[in-house]
C-alpha cells in the first residue's frame, strides 16, 4: 500500500462559451451520416420550423417525419458541406432569406494550445525555467355630331361601344381576383395539386390574353375607318375624325387600365409558376423533388458554420379595384442552425485542483563552526495542493445518451513539482448537475542533485539550485479524479 498514492481530484470548472458549447455538442449535438440531408418545413400555424435529416424524402431507413427545430440547433456533419431544403411554401404570403457566417471552432483551438501548451511544458523540463400606374378614369363622352357623316359616325360609335360592353362583362366576372384568390390560396402540400391548379390557371390566362388581343385587332380596324372616312367636306371629316378618335381613346384607356391588372396578375403568377418549377426540380434526382433548395451549409475542421433562414410574411394582395398590390414584407421568424466537423472525440478543456500526498525533498545548506557551507541532508516535504493548471478530456460522443467515456490528460506544476495526468474517465449530465470520474496514472518529476552530494562544500544555496535537475519519479502513481461542473 505504500506505493498506492491516491489523488483526489476535485475541479471546479469555470465555464465559458467553449465549454457550454462543448456541452451542446455532447448532449445536444445532432450527427448526421454521410451525404444526409436537412429538411426544413415552416409550421405557418405554429409559426415554427420543424425538421427532418435523411438522404431523400423516400427514404425508407429514415422517412422523414418533422420535429421542432430549435433555435441555434447544432448539427455534426462528416462531410464538407451539408445540403438545406426546405418544403415549397406559397410565395405570394412568404418569402425567405438566409445568410451564412463562419466562427472559428474555439472547442478545437483552445484544445490544441493547451495540448500545445502540455507538451512545450513537459519539453522544457530539461529546462524548467524557461517559459454578415396609376389609375386612369375615362367616361364617353357625349357629343352632337355634326350633320353630314353621320351614318359612319354611329356604325363607329356603335363598334366602340360593343367593344366598351366586352370589356365590362369581362370587369362583372372578376377574373383576376377569383384567380388570384385562387393561387394565393396554394398552399404547395402536394405537388400534384399544385400543378393542376396553376395549369387550371394559366388556361383562364390564356382566354384573358385572347380576349385583350381581340380587342386590340378590333379597335386597330376601327382606327383604320377613321383613317379613312369620306364625308361631303374636309371640315366636316376633321370634325368626324376628332369625335371618333377621342372615344377610341376612352375606351382605349378602359382596356389599358384592366390590361395592366392582367400584366400584374401574370408576374405573380409567373412568380408562383417559377417557384412550383424549382421545387419540383429540387435536388435534381428522385427522392430529393418538390422540395425548395436553399443552400449548402460548409463543413470544415477547424471553422463551426451558423446558417440563419428568416421567414418574411407579406408578398402579394388584391384590393377592391382587383389592383394587385404588394405588402410590406415582415419579418416573422428567424433561426439559426450551427454545423461542426462530427468528431469521434471531443475535446474538453478545464482547469482543476488536486488535494494529494505527495512526499518530496528540499536541499540547503549547513554551515560549520569556520563559516563553510555544505550541502545539507534533505528535508522532507508534503505536497497537500495539486494545482492541474492544463486539462483536457477527450469525451468519446455517443448520440442521446448521458454518459460519455473521455480519455483525460493534464498538467500542472506545484511547489515547484510537475505533474502529468493520463487516464480515462465517465462524464455524466444525468441531474441538474454535470460531473466525471476518473482514474489513470500521475508521472511526476522531482528535483534532485545532480553532481553535488550531501556533504559537499558549496558557497551558499545558489550553487545547489543550480545544480538541481529534474528527474522523473519512478513509478508514476494510481490517481482518482472528480471533476465537478457548479
Amino acid at each position: 500500500m505504500k506505493n498506492f498514492i491516491l489523488i483526489l481530484i476535485i475541479s471546479t470548472f469555470i465555464y465559458q462559451m467553449q465549454a457550454q458549447t462543448v456541452d451542446e455538442i455532447i448532449e445536444n449535438g445532432i450527427p448526421l451520416k454521410k451525404d444526409e440531408a436537412i429538411f426544413l418545413k415552416y409550421d405557418e400555424r405554429k409559426n415554427a420550423f420543424r425538421y427532418a435529416t435523411a438522404y431523400s424524402r423516400q427514404d425508407i431507413t429514415r422517412p422523414i417525419k418533422p420535429i421542432s427545430l430549435l433555435d441555434s440547433t447544432i448539427f455534426l456533419s462528416r462531410h464538407s458541406e451539408v445540403p438545406v431544403y426546405i418544403l415549397p411554401f406559397n410565395p405570394l404570403n412568404y418569402s425567405t432569406s438566409t445568410d451564412m457566417v463562419f466562427i472559428k471552432d474555439q472547442i478545437n483551438e483552445d484544445a490544441g494550445e493547451a495540448m500545445g501548451i502540455i507538451n512545450q511544458q513537459v519539453q522544457s523540463l530539461k529546462s524548467f525555467n524557461s517559459n454578415l400606374n396609376s389609375i386612369l378614369k375615362g367616361g364617353t363622352p357625349v357629343f352632337d355630331p355634326p350633320p353630314s357623316c353621320d351614318k359612319k359616325f354611329k356604325e363607329i360609335n356603335s363598334s366602340l361601344e360593343k367593344l366598351k360592353k366586352k370589356i365590362e362583362d369581362y370587369k362583372k366576372e372578376n377574373k383576376i381576383s377569383k384567380n388570384f384568390k385562387i393561387l394565393s390560396a396554394l398552399t404547395f402540400q402536394d405537388e400534384t395539386i399544385t400543378i393542376r391548379s396553376l395549369d387550371e390557371i394559366s388556361s383562364v390566362r390564356k382566354g384573358i390574353d385572347s380576349l385583350f388581343s381581340s380587342l386590340s385587332e378590333q379597335i386597330e380596324l376601327i382606327n383604320n375607318e377613321i383613317d379613312t372616312l369620306q364625308c361631303e367636306s374636309t371640315a366636316d371629316k376633321l370634325v368626324y375624325q376628332l369625335l371618333s378618335r377621342n372615344l377610341v381613346k376612352d375606351l382605349n384607356e378602359i382596356k389599358e387600365i384592366e390590361k395592366q391588372k392582367f400584366i400584374a396578375f401574370n408576374k405573380v403568377f409567373d412568380l408562383v409558376k417559377k417557384h412550383q418549377e424549382k421545387a419540383s426540380i429540387g435536388g435534381g434526382v428522385d427522392g430529393l423533388r418538390w422540395l425548395y433548395p436553399l443552400d449548402f451549409i460548409s463543413s470544415s475542421r477547424d471553422k463551426i458554420s451558423v446558417f440563419t433562414i428568416n421567414i418574411k410574411k407579406g408578398g402579394y394582395s388584391i384590393n377592391e379595384k382587383e389592383e394587385i398590390v404588394a405588402k410590406v414584407l415582415k419579418d416573422t421568424l428567424k433561426n439559426t442552425i450551427r454545423v461542426r466537423r462530427f468528431q469521434r472525440f471531443i475535446p474538453e478543456v478545464s482547469v482543476g485542483t488536486a488535494f494529494t500526498f505527495f512526499k518530496y525533498q528540499t536541499y540547503g545548506t549547513v554551515t560549520d563552526s569556520t563559516g563553510q557551507n555544505f550541502v545539507g541532508s534533505p528535508v522532507e516535504k508534503e505536497l497537500r495542493n495539486l494545482n492541474i493548471t492544463t486539462m483536457v478530456n477527450f469525451n468519446y460522443y455517443i448520440p442521446d445518451s448521458p454518459l460519455h467515456p473521455f480519455y483525460q490528460l493534464g498538467f500542472g506544476v506545484n511547489e515547484g513539482i510537475p505533474t502529468l495526468l493520463t487516464g480515462v474517465g465517465l462524464r455524466s449530465a444525468l441531474g441538474i448537475r454535470r460531473f466525471s470520474i476518473s482514474a489513470g496514472i500521475a508521472a511526476t518529476w522531482i528535483e534532485e542533485l545532480n553532481n553535488l552530494e550531501v556533504g559537499d562544500p558549496v558557497s551558499g544555496t545558489a550553487e545547489i539550485e543550480e545544480d538541481l535537475k529534474y528527474q522523473f519519479s519512478w513509478p508514476p502513481k494510481p490517481y482518482i479524479g472528480l471533476q465537478f461542473n457548479f
